[in-house]
């Protein structure tokens, strides 16, 4: 059996939470499809924010209600080592696979260390370049450490100075794609609203662009916090009135929508680890305005932009010239998941 127990700081609090870590959500569907014997066990420590076992599309969940409190989180963690002490004498675990280098793969070695099993921990964004603190905890112990691209692989290595063990991308599920649509909207942005995002950067890329032809664009997003209205008020400030539709967050399935009717997605964010977003996009048959961040990479219907001059001309030449373009399919979810299975199968246990 190839049972796997994942250790993520949040995972979906039912089957309708579609939008928390969306690529998360697919690899455990597509792994319990692939390996339909097998027993599929998570650990959330910090989301949902309660401790109430119950059962995901199959998977077990066991939430240890942390909610991100500072003062809480190391109840969080004895409860996850607690949990998955339990989880190993019901049936013995096989495979730890971690998300994020910080608790849980500090948590997901240990378990490992304690069980034999094989440990996997996954970096997923700044963590690459930010948790020194956390990688000392976690470098001596037999552990598989994977980034999501080359440019993710070099930020790790210039904080460890070692290479990953693998650089493995996150697929998408094509069965997520939204059916075609009207391409009614030019512009798109998809993200969180906050500085690295650079959402304020996509406002002025438009007020440039508006000032030589017409452009409508949502901005889709949620404002962290929740009340912010920073760029609701920019918007009104400096655009005309119907160019910048701000939405705020909205549920995947109707980003999904919105990827269908829009024809350039926009997204001058100064970090990504791989950019699933890019993935998404691409499935829709978008073309891609992005600064050198991830996966990004140029091509007919990708411009990757320096700065904003550049950025400005890039999204001009693309509407100007944009037309019907096939779908693409970068990343399957199939082959990340296999690409797991070979990286477990040749990590020894602790």
């Amino acid at each position: 059996m190839d049972d796997l127990l994942l250790i993520t700081p949040g995972f979906p609090r039912d089957e309708a939470d579609d939008g928390c870590i969306p690529p998360m959500q697919a690899y455990v569907k597509r792994y319990m499809e692939l390996h339909p014997g097998a027993k599929v066990r998570v650990i959330a420590t910090q989301y949902p924010f309660h401790r109430r076992p119950y059962t995901w599309h199959g998977a077990e969940v066991h939430p240890c209600g942390g909610a991100n409190r500072r003062w809480a989180k190391p109840f969080a963690w004895r409860r996850a080592l607690h949990i998955a002490g339990q989880l190993h004498r019901q049936r013995p675990l096989q495979r730890v696979h971690s998300l994020w280098l910080g608790e849980c793969a500090w948590i997901g070695q240990r378990v490992a260390a304690r069980t034999g099993a094989r440990h996997v921990a996954t970096l997923q964004g700044q963590d690459a370049r930010d948790e020194r603190w956390w990688w000392r905890m976690v470098a001596e112990g037999r552990s598989a450490f994977v980034t999501l691209s080359l440019r993710h692989a070099a930020m790790f290595k210039g904080m460890t100075g070692r290479d990953p063990d693998a650089i493995i991308h996150w697929g998408i599920d094509p069965r997520v794609a939204a059916p075609g649509a009207e391409r009614d909207i030019d512009v798109l942005f998809a993200g969180s609203l906050i500085p690295l995002k650079r959402p304020a950067e996509l406002v002025e890329i438009l007020r440039r662009v508006a000032e030589h032809r017409p452009v409508k664009a949502v901005m889709a997003g949620a404002r962290i916090p929740a009340h912010d209205l920073t760029i609701d008020q920019l918007v009104q400030r400096v655009m005309p009135q119907g160019v910048i539709t701000v939405l705020g967050e909205v549920p995947r399935a109707e980003l999904m929508r919105l990827m269908a009717r829009s024809r350039v997605l926009v997204h001058p964010s100064v970090y990504e680890s791989q950019g699933y977003v890019f993935s998404e996009a691409l499935l829709h048959g978008m073309s891609i305005v992005s600064g050198p961040v991830g996966i990004a990479e140029p091509g007919p219907h990708w411009r990757v932009a320096d700065d904003m001059e550049d950025a400005v001309a890039s999204l001009s030449d693309l509407l100007d010239a944009w037309a019907p373009q096939e779908k693409v399919f970068p990343h399957d979810i199939t082959a990340t998941v296999e690409a797991y299975d070979a990286l477990f199968t040749h990590t020894s246990g602790t």
